[in-house]
C-alpha cells in the first residue's frame, strides 16, 4: 500500500528521539480505512497527528504499528507517496527500507485531543510554551503541507490546557502542553529592566 510520505515527515519532526519510553521513539499509523491512516508522533510535550492519504491498504486494513525513527531518517527527500509493505511475521518495509516495528504501545492520544464542544466551553487565554516546541510544530506542519519556510499557522492557546498549532484545515494539527510555572505566575515573573541604565 501507498501512504503520504510528507505525513511520516512531519510526524517524525514531533517523534521523541532516544526517549526511555521507547514507544515514543517513532511514527505511529494506524490504517483505520482504505483511504486514510491516522498518523501521530509525540515526545510526551506536544503531538503532531494528521489523517493521510493512502492507496490500496489491502492487508495492512485495521493494523497499527509504530515506525522506528531510524527507518524514517531513510526515507527518499523527494518521494511525495512511499510504498509499505508487510514482509514477513514482525518485518516491513518501508520504500526500500527494511525495519521491525516499535515494540508497545502508542499512547491513547484520543485523550490528549481536544473535542470541539471541549474546546468550545474553555476560555481561550495565553499561557508559557516552550519555544523549541513551537519551532518544530511549526517545522511539522510546513512539512506536512509542503510550504515555505516562511509560513505562519494559527495558534489557539488554552491557558494550562493546551495550545494547538494549525492551518484552519480539519486534516492537522499539533497540540501543545504549556510549561509549569512552578509556582511563579503571570507579571511576579518578570523581573524589570532599570530604565535608569538606559
Amino acid at each position: 500500500m501507498y501512504i503520504n510520505a510528507n505525513a511520516l515527515r512531519a510526524a517524525a519532526h514531533c517523534a521523541a528521539s532516544k526517549d526511555i519510553r521507547h514507544y515514543l521513539n517513532g511514527v505511529y499509523v494506524n490504517f483505520k480505512t482504505e483511504e486514510r491512516a491516522t498518523v501521530a508522533g509525540t515526545d510526551g510535550h506536544f503531538l503532531f497527528v494528521c489523517l493521510a492519504d493512502t492507496q490500496d491498504t489491502g492487508e495492512l486494513l485495521g493494523t497499527a504499528l509504530i515506525i522506528p525513527n531510524d527507518a524514517l531518517k531513510k526515507l527518499d527527500k523527494r518521494a511525495q507517496t512511499v510504498e509499505l509493505t508487510k514482509i514477513g511475521e514482525n518485518a516491513y518495509r518501508l520504500g526500500d527500507i527494511v525495519f521491525t516495528p516499535v515494540d508497545g504501545t502508542f499512547p491513547d492520544i484520543g485523550r490528549v485531543i481536544p473535542d470541539a464542544a471541549t474546546l468550545a466551553s474553555r476560555e481561550i487565554k495565553p499561557a508559557l510554551y516552550n519555544p523549541d516546541l513551537l519551532v518544530r510544530a511549526r517545522k511539522a506542519l510546513q512539512t506536512y503541507y509542503s510550504t515555505k519556510p516562511t509560513a505562519v499557522f494559527q495558534f489557539a492557546q488554552y491557558g494550562n490546557d493546551c495550545g494547538i498549532m494549525h492551518s484552519g484545515e480539519n486534516c492537522a494539527q499539533v497540540v501543545i502542553m504549556p510549561m509549569r510555572a512552578h509556582g511563579v505566575q503571570g507579571a511576579e515573573a518578570v523581573q524589570p529592566f532599570n530604565r535608569d541604565y538606559l
